[in-house]
């Protein structure tokens, strides 16, 4: 089995297409690996970046990012009010962590499974696979597009209209 170190050039396959990044392990198990594409971060399973089996990408919303931030930010506050004299190496590399999360978290972020690993996701975590959807911004348009807009219906609804 190959082992990923970091910054290695990695690439996944995305529907039928080939992404490149930048592999980042976060952890100690092989299942905590960050990806860079792009600027984008997306978690993989490490063990997922040696099969061809395609992948699922999932963009976890700000608000839900939001709930993870604030779960590390209490468990941030539960370590540092922990006497300094009696913190562990274990808690302050934990506090670290914390803190590149809570800042990685804070850009867009993508989740990433094989087509196996959300197949068996509800029969794992007693949860179905969760598909967000990412609301898109509304475009304001200008009276001029407007316009535009209405004339191009008017023009459908006319061949429509001389077709019958």
């Amino acid at each position: 089995m190959k082992r990923f170190n970091q910054g290695d050039k990695i690439k996944i396959l995305v529907g039928e297409e080939y992404v490149y990044g930048e592999f980042h392990r976060y952890g100690e198990t092989r299942n905590c690996a960050i990806a860079l594409f792009n600027g984008d971060m997306r978690f993989v399973d490490e063990l997922a970046l040696e099969s061809d089996e395609p992948t699922i990408t999932q963009e976890i919303p700000r608000q839900q990012l939001d709930i993870v931030i604030g779960a590390l930010k209490a468990r941030k506050m539960h370590l540092m009010s922990i006497d300094l004299d009696s913190r562990t190496n274990e808690q302050e590399r934990e506090i670290f962590d914390i803190y590149g999360l809570i800042g990685l978290l804070s850009h867009k972020t993508t989740v990433e499974l094989t087509q196996g690993e959300k197949q068996s996701f509800c029969h794992n975590h007693n949860v179905d696979f969760p598909e967000f959807v990412v609301p898109v911004e509304p475009k304001l348009y200008s009276q001029s597009e407007v316009d535009d807009m209405l004339d191009l219906q008017a023009c459908i609804t006319t061949a429509q209209l001389l077709k019958k």
